[in-house]
């Protein structure tokens, strides 16, 4: 009923604005992709799985006239063999809006922009804030967001609301709701060379237990440079984790990452630190948590740590022998920056693998990640992988299975436009 409903809404759309009464400009695009995975020993959990995901979207770019452009995105996510078309369930469809904003440009000849409505927010590396684009329905925000373009300086000042607190006696008292509030400037210092500037305030109350009231501070270099590519970033957090339990918010974190190209090959290295919690009982939480990043690939693609309580090296190879074909490999050597703190999960929300008592072990392990990236044509592209897990001691530790981890995907895009 649900995926009925929206695309009637889109073909209205389309008779709509194809009248030569309506003066906008309607262009569309769209992507099908599929992705077959398959895990042995996913998290240390001692199981094994495989799945095909799909993701399906289908966008309409409007131009309404000069400056004032809005743009719709349906999406539909499943796992096959979960779906209606092919069962006897009657379970609520995936398909959604993905995006849904209109945006208008340097107001009457002024250096403000407005982009109001459901939309993506990216950043930087997306170590902060990202799209979210790997898991099948990524993420998007509820956001106004004012853009400021000053030459050389380059400013958003943006508002999301994360959660709304919805009863059933209607919308909730407005402390119980989750909402970003965020400065971001990018400032060209000179021709290669980019430096960002953030603030971030996260408040979210929508558990009707604690109030989180965090501040997160950062800047970020960019060099690129001949066949350097170089990024530097550096994050402070502080605030109120719990105003119940009077527990403050002091973190950190840090990422380094430099790469450098020679013809068809690239090598490089990177290192990335987030504090951790090594005392639970002294009213700080010292672990870094900001989890509206996109943080597949940047701490191994198997997905075993966010930036918070890790410490990790990586050493990156790139071949491309030819101009459709991209080689990668990866590997990353891991440990706990605290081995009393809890081990995250990849969003930064939710333990992994808890603490043991007595313990400070650190040793998390190493992780070879490899992938293949084939271009078959302007619309197709096909994405291979396999990574390899090599448990350290901080697993068995912590009642984890130190086994051999293994992953594989092979991920096929299809984008169009018309």
């Amino acid at each position: 009923m649900r995926k009925s409903v929206l695309f009637s809404i889109i073909g209205m759309l389309v008779i709509a604005m194809s009248s030569q009464s309506y003066a906008a400009s309607v262009d569309f695009s769209g992507q099908l992709r599929t992705r077959p995975e398959t895990a042995d020993n996913q998290h240390f959990a001692g199981t094994e799985k495989a799945f095909i995901g799909n993701r399906v979207r289908l966008s309409a770019n409007v131009q309404a006239e000069d400056g004032v452009s809005a743009k719709i995105t349906l999406q539909d996510v499943k796992k096959w063999g979960d779906s209606a078309n092919t069962s006897t369930s009657q379970e609520e469809q995936s398909v959604d809006i993905f995006e849904a904003y209109f945006q208008v440009d340097s107001i009457k000849g002024s250096p403000l922009s407005l982009k109001i409505g459901r939309q993506t927010l990216v950043y930087g590396d997306q170590r902060l804030l990202g799209n979210l684009g790997w898991v099948d329905q990524g993420r998007t925000h509820d956001a106004f967001k004012a853009m400021l373009n000053l030459g050389n300086v380059k400013l958003d000042l943006f508002a999301s609301k994360v959660r709304e607190d919805v009863t059933t006696k209607g919308i909730a008292d407005e402390d119980s709701d989750a909402n970003i509030y965020g400065a971001y400037a990018v400032i060209g210092i000179t021709d290669g060379v980019t430096l960002d500037v953030y603030a971030l305030n996260w408040r979210d109350s929508s558990g009707g237990v604690q109030t989180k009231d965090i501040w997160t501070y950062g800047a970020r270099a960019a060099v690129k440079v001949g066949g350097l590519k170089a990024t530097a970033e550096g994050v402070i957090q502080s605030g109120t984790w719990d105003d119940r339990a009077n527990i403050d918010q002091e973190a950190y974190a840090v990422a380094v990452k430099a790469m450098y190209s020679l013809g068809m090959f690239a090598v490089g290295g990177e290192f990335v630190s987030g504090s951790g919690d090594d005392d639970s009982t002294d009213n700080k939480q010292k672990t870094f948590v900001f989890p509206f990043h996109t943080n597949h690939g940047h701490y191994g693609y198997m997905d075993n740590f966010s930036w918070g309580n890790t410490t990790a090296y990586a050493i990156h190879a790139v071949a491309k022998p030819a101009d459709n074909l991209t080689l990668k490999a990866t590997y990353w050597f891991f440990q706990l920056t605290e081995g009393k703190g809890d081990w995250l999960n990849v969003a930064g929300t939710k333990t992994l693998l808890a603490a043991k008592a007595g313990s400070s072990e650190d040793q998390a392990g190493g992780e070879l990640d490899l992938t293949a990236v084939y271009k078959a044509s302007k619309s197709i592209k096909v994405v291979g992988g396999y990574s390899f897990f090599d448990a350290g001691d901080a697993v068995s530790v912590r009642g984890g299975d130190d086994g051999d981890s293994t992953w594989g995907y092979l991920m096929m895009i299809f984008n169009f436009k018309g």
